[in-house]
């Protein structure tokens, strides 16, 4: 029996409505409607249900002017929470543009799950709501998408999600403001495919993205022979890039790229002389005959000293799983070299992730309550180890589960960064 499966299945039920848009609000003040806009191409079906009516209902509804509002009659008593799901099929686009038509931008909190909705469109969708996050896991259809502009302008509670450098946006011609006035940009997009761009001017502005983080964009972006030419890249404002990525920003402007009101970093700032070590190639995890096999390739590597592999079951809490020694003289390379990592997880990795997982669910309010934890862990542990000892060889298959892995790139130093994360494929 596999054991462990059982467990997991117990603690991590499966998310209904797996294919749809699902939305979360909050209403302060009681309202008989929600509103906001979007396209269709058809009706779409829309489930909806409060705190208070979890029962709730449906709407259905078709939109193919985005000048005319969506408007659900939905009872709202003061304080509730509105779930909606949005069936995929016929939905093209879904935008608040700072409650345009008096769309209830200050209600929307979340976007809970993308699901398989063909997106047209993200230009403003969710600009200007100041109360919302994105805690969707999966990653949206862009593959339509020519029009990302303003999508989260002045959405001040907003952090980028752990996996928006899995996005597809070789499509997509203009980003303008699209993260301009949000509270903290702290997600890299080195991978970005930017070879449709044309304008992203004030992508970054005031959005409180690091100098690390806007210094590691600038170099991937100078050194991907993808990205586009002649790039309205102007009013950058408040970021600060390393003086070791300046030859990359000028780079950039040798392909024609417009850029100004970003600053280099002061001499003495901990960021001024910023290692950038490795640039990385492609990416790759897939299970294989019940073993997890990584690969990877760097492009150049500079005072380098090894490689940790870390995986993850939601993408946002990593643990290390095994480390390769860094293959260039020196840590230092100017050339491709290519890494393979592989390893069996039974045992360890789940028993790890299902520690972190409960922790994260059961929450840090006591150290009392800390230490009543650790029994169960360690009970769970024990159980673990005793099924891993059966010869199992277990597959994500089994328990219909994702698995996230990252490179964790160390330096001769010990400073280290991370590489984007990638979900692992099954073979």
């Amino acid at each position: 029996m596999k054991f462990y499966f059982l467990i997991l299945g117990m603690l991590l039920p499966l998310a209904s409505h797996t294919q749809n848009f699902i939305t979360r609000w909050v209403f302060q003040q009681p309202s008989s409607t929600l509103t906001f806009n979007g396209v269709t191409e058809g009706e779409v079906v829309c489930r909806w249900t409060t705190s208070s009516n979890p029962t709730g209902g449906i709407h259905r509804f078709s939109n193919t002017n985005e000048n005319i509002p969506i408007i659900l009659a939905i009872p709202i008593p003061a304080g509730d929470t509105v779930t909606l799901s949005m069936e995929p099929t016929n939905l093209r686009r879904f935008f608040i543009n700072g409650g345009y038509n008096n769309a209830n931008r200050n209600e929307l909190r979340e976007v809970r799950q993308w699901g398989n909705v063909p997106w047209q469109s993200m230009e403003a969708a969710f600009s200007g709501c100041p109360n919302f996050n994105l805690i969707a896991t999966d990653v949206p259809d862009l593959s339509r998408v020519k029009s990302m502009k303003q999508m989260f302008w002045f959405c001040k509670a907003f952090t980028p999600p752990f996996n928006i450098d899995l996005w597809d946006v070789s499509g997509v011609n203009d980003m303008e403001s699209m993260f301009s006035e949000i509270a903290s940009f702290n997600r890299d997009l080195s991978a970005w495919d930017l070879k449709a761009l044309i304008n992203a001017q004030g992508m970054f502005s005031n959005s409180e993205i690091s100098c690390e983080t806007y210094s590691r964009i600038l170099k991937a972006w100078a050194e991907n022979p993808n990205t586009a030419d002649n790039v309205n890249f102007a009013f950058q404002r408040g970021a600060v890039y390393a003086n070791t990525a300046a030859s990359y920003r000028n780079a950039l402007f040798t392909k024609g790229w417009r850029i100004s009101m970003d600053n280099i970093a002061w001499p003495g700032n901990p960021c001024y002389n910023m290692a950038l070590p490795v640039t990385f190639g492609n990416i790759r995890a897939a299970f294989r005959n019940g073993a997890l096999q990584v690969n990877w390739a760097t492009l150049t590597e500079t005072n380098n000293e090894h490689f940790e592999i870390e995986a993850s079951i939601d993408g946002i809490n990593f643990t290390k799983i095994g480390s390769v020694l860094s293959r260039a003289a020196a840590g230092n390379s100017s050339v491709q070299l290519n890494y393979e990592f592989s390893n069996n997880i039974s045992n360890t990795i789940l028993v790890t992730w299902i520690g972190i997982l409960l922790l994260c669910s059961a929450g840090f309010g006591t150290s009392h309550r800390k230490k009543s934890l650790f029994p169960l862990l360690a009970l769970i542990a024990m159980s673990l180890s005793i099924a891993g000892c059966k010869k199992i060889s277990p597959s994500p298959k089994d328990n219909n589960r994702s698995f996230y892995i990252r490179i964790k790139q160390v330096d001769m130093d010990g400073n280290f960064t991370h590489s984007k994360v990638v979900k692992a494929e099954i073979e």
